[in-house]
């Protein structure tokens, strides 16, 4: 299994467009800041450095955040998730499955694939924690000031989670980061999955962009536990959705590996 493992990474370190998935997010979250350093310094806002976080859902000027969100699907297939599609296109899946299992290489696949799209991800929103604290280091604005200041107590009490996450922010910052990066390796790994049973690739994107959509504007939507500090986020729906997510997610997985070790493809 290591050497099937290395294989797949090894694959994926060759592959030019994952490298082009992590510099596009790189891009993303350091327009996010340029953006946002032009919008809140024209509005005087002086915002807490928390706020202005790539994911933070109170922070303004999100054009990059929401192109990503909206396009997660299109986005994800720009890289190495088209392999299977490759290997039957050229014929190496033949031989390929002659070497190992078919299972090994599903899981082999699947698990390099979603550690590269995870890293992908990861390091380019920590840069950019890491920059939006150095260059707002000095703000001082809580955007729920103003409600506080009226009635603190029954703020609290309305918003206990909007509370929590905000008196724990370097953590909350932390886990949204790890929590986001895990979803858009879940993205992928679907995206990827989908052509095991899809095999031209405008369906393979349409099904993909319709799926992300249908769950976008669901009550569990993956929304839910993308964006810290939305003030009335329910805890039970953000772990509702975290749940939803990975078990939908193995589902389908299980669903490809017996469809695949049938011969069906």
């Amino acid at each position: 299994m290591g050497q099937i493992i290395s294989y797949s990474l090894f694959r994926a370190l060759k592959e030019k467009r994952i490298w082009g998935i992590a510099l596009l997010f790189l891009f993303f979250s350091v327009a996010d800041i340029l953006i946002q350093q032009k919008t809140l310094y024209e509005a005087e806002s002086g915002l807490l450095s928390q706020f202005t976080t790539f994911l933070s859902g109170n922070s303004e000027g999100h054009v990059p955040q929401l192109v990503s969100y909206t396009l997660l699907p299109i986005i994800v297939s720009l890289g190495s998730v088209f392999w299977f599609a490759q290997d039957s296109k050229t014929g190496n899946i033949r031989f390929l499955v002659t070497r190992m299992s078919r299972a090994k290489y599903l899981f082999s696949n699947t698990l390099i694939i979603g550690l590269t799209y995870f890293f992908s991800v990861l390091l380019p929103l920590l840069l950019n924690y890491a920059l939006v604290s150095f260059l707002f280091k000095n703000n001082d604005r809580n955007p729920y000031q103003a409600n506080l200041a009226v009635n603190y107590a029954n703020f609290v009490k309305q918003y206990p989670v909007g509370m929590w996450e905000m008196n724990h922010h370097v953590f909350v910052n932390f886990a949204y980061i790890f929590v986001f990066s895990v979803f858009v390796a879940l993205v992928a790994i679907f995206m990827y999955h989908l052509t095991f049973w899809i095999e031209k690739w405008q369906f393979i994107l349409l099904v993909g962009f319709g799926v992300w959509l249908i769950c976008c504007v669901s009550k569990y939507s993956p929304m839910n536990v993308f964006q810290p500090f939305a003030i009335d986020s329910n805890l039970q729906d953000k772990i509702t959705t975290c749940i939803l997510a990975i078990f939908i997610s193995l589902f389908f997985y299980i669903s490809t590996l017996i469809r695949f070790k049938k011969g069906n493809l």
